[in-house]
């Protein structure tokens, strides 16, 4: 006789079609939880509440009083500066990317782990119930720091933000196979979370590395070929997103990063000039 565990009936309920989705909704909801996407702000600060550890403890009071170091700051009213999201499936090249993206439109650049949680991370093993939570917790740290840095009249650029949380999630837990409906409830970002403007994301494409290069090439090519199957899946589920997300798919060439980020300037102008303040800044010494 063949069984199947709990969680992965309820994976398997999320692939019919969204119509019927009404039947799973407890399904859906606890399914979210496990694959750790929270809904808001107190799921996350109730799961390190419940746990007694020291570090739990020590977690909290950072984010209290390092992380929200003011009364929370509101955005300013008409044409502001952009908040940019920079995501992609090549690690190296998206922070340099994002930074220099940064520079020119004469922004702040913002890590996803914040400054004020990053001791944290050296203590907690890769293994501990308390890991995702925490980079969760970061998302709202980060947020927080970028409504700071726009209420001063700055252009934010994060390299990393929920959706590569999201798809790190959804990926390794659907492999293979069509995607969940963009209706499934853990594609919904959270209640309380600020969106960005527009989502970056940055695709290495296997011919880069399949073909004989014309030119040097700025990327490494090792950390690329690994796991190639799921940097392919994490592209594929934005493309999917992109019928709900402003998402912006950049194809990665045999360019240096300096170019790319010129590129991508000039493509968050045609998509965000008619309601952001997108003006170039500076420029960048090569």
């Amino acid at each position: 006789m063949l069984y199947i565990s709990a969680t992965l009936l309820r994976l398997l309920l999320l692939t019919i079609p969204c119509h019927a989705h009404i039947l799973y909704a407890d399904e859906v909801s606890e399914t979210r939880n496990e694959l750790g996407l929270y809904r808001n702000l107190e799921e996350v600060l109730n799961v390190f509440k419940r746990d007694e550890s020291n570090i739990s403890k020590e977690i909290l009071e950072s984010f209290q009083q390092k992380c929200l170091y003011m009364e929370d700051p509101v955005l300013p009213m008409g044409k502001r500066k952009p908040f940019i999201v920079v995501e992609g499936n090549q690690k190296s090249s998206k922070h340099s990317i994002a930074l220099k993206l940064a520079n020119l439109l004469d922004g702040r650049y913002i890590t996803r782990l914040a400054p004020c949680l990053r001791r944290f991370s050296s203590k907690l093993l890769g293994s501990s119930p308390l890991m995702q939570p925490f980079h969760f917790l970061s998302l709202y740290a980060s947020a927080f720091e970028a409504r700071v840095q726009m209420t001063l009249n700055r252009a934010v650029v994060i390299s990393g933000y929920w959706t590569e949380q999201l798809s790190s999630a959804i990926s390794r837990s659907f492999q293979a196979g069509a995607l969940p409906p963009v209706s499934a409830d853990f594609f919904r970002y959270p209640d309380d979370l600020m969106q960005p403007d527009l989502h970056v994301f940055l695709s290495f494409s296997e011919a880069l590395y399949t073909t004989t290069p014309a030119q040097p090439v700025y990327y490494k090519i090792d950390n690329v070929r690994r796991q190639f199957s799921l940097k392919k899946r994490k592209l594929e589920l934005y493309r999917h997103l992109q019928s709900e997300l402003p998402i912006l798919i950049h194809e990665l060439q045999r360019v240096s990063n300096h170019v790319t980020a010129r590129q991508l300037v000039e493509q968050i102008r045609a998509n965000l000039s008619g309601t952001r303040d997108v003006h170039q800044g500076r420029s960048i010494d090569y």
